[in-house]
């Protein structure tokens, strides 16, 4: 809802970064740092247009190449390499210490979930997860590619977990130490 008590000022989209910077020379506060706010999304359109000259090309034209994708499936993929190594150190962990370890992997996924199956059902709406993408085409496009690398870790790093068994372990649970955990024979 907007104020009516307070002003403001609307200014056009500056056409480069170096004007965009110029308009903040002559601009002060409203108040004294830390006792009110006033949004401004000035820096969004300033940060845009860095982008835009750094990289080359429009920021819109940036935007669409999902740059944001490409790095996430970059660094999903170099997780997968290390799944077995990550889970052959925690080989002797019980299986109730190691769950907990492969939740911060599984938010991207969760969200997603949340996104396109819980949240358009919510408080009445009646969205479709179609209807999500078409609205939302980036968020979907990095949400479910960021979703499938995280769901495909957790299932490298559990499959590594099962098959990385104490020397001289059975198959089957084991307790250590009063410790349970599953192994496999090798």
């Amino acid at each position: 809802m907007a104020s009516v008590s307070k002003s403001f000022t609307a200014f056009a989209p500056a056409g480069s970064l170096a004007e965009g910077v110029e308009r903040t020379r002559d601009w002060s506060s409203e108040s004294e740092p830390g006792t009110s706010y006033s949004y401004s999304n000035f820096n969004y359109a300033v940060a845009a247009h860095l982008v835009a000259e750094v990289s080359g090309r429009p920021f819109s034209e940036y935007l669409a190449l999902g740059a944001a994708t490409v790095a996430g499936l970059a660094l999903g993929t170099l997780g997968l390499r290390r799944a077995s190594r990550w889970a052959a150190r925690r080989a002797a962990w019980p299986l109730w210490w190691f769950v907990p370890h492969l939740l911060p992997q599984l938010v991207v996924p969760t969200l997603a979930v949340l996104v396109f199956l819980v949240a358009p059902t919510l408080r009445g709406n009646t969205y479709t997860p179609a209807e999500v993408v078409r609205l939302f085409p980036s968020l979907a496009v990095l949400l479910t590619a960021l979703g499938v690398v995280g769901m495909g870790l957790t299932a490298a790093r559990v499959t590594a977990w099962l098959r990385a068994a104490a020397p001289g372990a059975g198959a089957g649970a084991t307790v250590r130490k009063g410790r349970y955990s599953l192994v496999r024979a090798r």
